[in-house]
């Protein structure tokens, strides 16, 4: 089913169970309330002049305003485009215009003059008409529905358009994998502007009946926030980055949770260490999930088994490019393409197949396993150093919370390796200690250049480090 067609399935089938639950503003929301408020939004947008495949921004922090807004352009057949409000003002000013957007929604205490210069209308979050009979617009399967913006993290954000037809495949292939029912409950603490947060936790779990409790931007200082909230709401299943499941399970509290039955990771390579700590503190399974904001969720580790990777591929073909050992993926989930960028969207998208730009490898069982990504190899003296293979190697030091190693120029080897280094709390290590225990663990012609400890890493609001921002902390004079 289409991304329409299973919303508006769900508002129906479901409408008196409870879905949304935000207790930092007391309020809870059903199915049926969720369905009133966002024809009262779609109202307003119609109003707008909002039609089918026209596009709205949505610059708002995740919670029941963002959802509704998002199901209101999803009834008239329009399309989202949401960006958190951690995003600079003069980016989403140059968002509206690029999309020719028919309307931004923003938070209710941001004035209206902040994107004055766009000369598109602006609209308060609260801004809602007192009633609204707007029906769901008929779609067709590509028609767009949702355009992400990339996290930048290695290149210039970009635009990527999904469909109908992916978006909805999505869905459909979480649900079926993790088995998701009434009984799904999943805490939400990652900003709602990406595929992970905003499919696989939020739009998951309406589709198929689940519900979903928003919390505080996950964060270091908020981590037995975050343990109180499992427990008080009974929560089943958590998606989060690697990031933030290391410091949650340096924080776990002794005391199981029962209903917790599995946590997903996603958006940064998971290391083996990492998810058998977390299995052997929290209890249950931490899953090493892989996609991307141009296919979305691609493969997982099953809830149910110990797989290896990242597991098996959920509804899509995956192969590998024998030359490069880049992954390509094609299937129903994939992207329509980069908005407004023909020459890109060629060189990522070829017959169906999507370039990934990870490589990696299939093993005997038919699990997916990453090898790194193809731009951050290093090449030194004309070696390959795999940074992922450094990083896991000093991650099993004892005294070694997170690694990120980054090619940095070098004018005798053309690249050398540099390994930047969080501590864990309390522990001591100097680099001379680490530079030892990484010739234990490899090679010595795979092992780092240069080693600088730092007291964190630089990341964005979804957890995804920075790597242009860590070049120019350690580069700059």
């Amino acid at each position: 089913m289409n991304f329409g067609q299973l919303l508006r399935t769900a508002s129906t089938r479901y409408s008196e169970r409870p879905f949304l639950l935000c207790p930092d503003v007391r309020l809870s929301y059903t199915f049926g309330d969720l369905d009133l408020l966002s024809r009262r939004a779609a109202n307003r947008l119609h109003g707008e002049g909002l039609r089918p495949s026209d596009a709205v921004v949505l610059w708002l922090d995740a919670g029941a305003d963002m959802l509704l807004w998002m199901l209101g352009a999803a009834r008239l057949g329009a399309v989202s485009v949401p960006l958190s409000t951690d995003t600079d003002q003069s980016v989403a000013a140059a968002i509206c215009r690029s999309f020719n957007a028919k309307a931004c929604v923003l938070p209710k205490n941001v004035p209206l003059a902040e994107l004055g210069q766009t000369a598109i209308p602006c609209i308060p979050a609260g801004d809602l008409p007192g009633s609204g009979r707007t029906p769901w617009a008929c779609v067709a399967a590509g028609d767009p529905c949702f355009v992400f913006y990339t996290s930048g993290t290695t290149d210039d954000p970009k635009g990527v358009v999904h469909t109908q037809r992916s978006v909805g495949s999505i869905l459909s292939a979480i649900g079926r994998h993790f088995a998701l029912g009434a009984e799904h409950r999943v805490l939400s603490g990652i900003p709602w502007d990406n595929t992970f947060s905003l499919l696989s936790t939020l739009f998951a779990a309406y589709v198929h009946g689940g519900s979903v409790v928003v919390a505080p931007i996950f964060q270091p200082s908020t981590s037995e926030d975050v343990w109180r909230m499992m427990r008080r709401w009974h929560i089943s299943s958590l998606f989060v980055t690697p990031h933030v499941a290391r410091w949650l399970a340096e924080r776990a509290p002794a005391q199981r949770l029962p209903a917790l039955r599995w946590t997903a990771s996603g958006c940064a390579p998971l290391h083996r260490e990492l998810a058998d700590e977390w299995e052997s503190v929290v209890g249950t399974p931490l899953l090493n999930c892989y996609g991307s904001t141009e296919t979305g969720f691609i493969s997982s580790q099953s809830p149910n088994r110990r797989e290896n990777g990242v597991g098996t591929p959920l509804s899509c073909e995956v192969r590998i490019d024998p030359g490069t050992r880049e992954i390509l993926v094609r299937g129903r989930n994939v992207m329509q393409g980069y908005y407004r960028n023909e020459t890109l969207t060629r060189s990522i998208l070829n017959h169906g197949w999507c370039r990934m730009g990870d490589m990696g490898h299939l093993d005997s069982r038919g699990f997916l396993h990453l090898d790194g990504r193809l731009k951050d190899v290093i090449m030194r003296n004309g070696l390959k150093l795999f940074p992922a293979d450094i990083d896991s190697a000093l991650m099993r030091h004892p005294a070694v919370l997170e690694s990120a190693t980054v090619a940095v120029p070098d004018p005798r080897m053309g690249e050398a390796a540099l390994s930047v280094i969080v501590l864990k709390p309390g522990r001591c290590a100097t680099t001379d200690e680490l530079s030892a225990h990484c010739r234990r663990q490899l090679p010595r012609s795979r092992c780092p250049d240069r080693l600088r400890l730092t007291d964190a890493l630089p990341r964005n609001a979804r957890g995804k480090l920075l790597r242009k921002r860590l070049l120019d902390l350690f580069l700059s004079p």
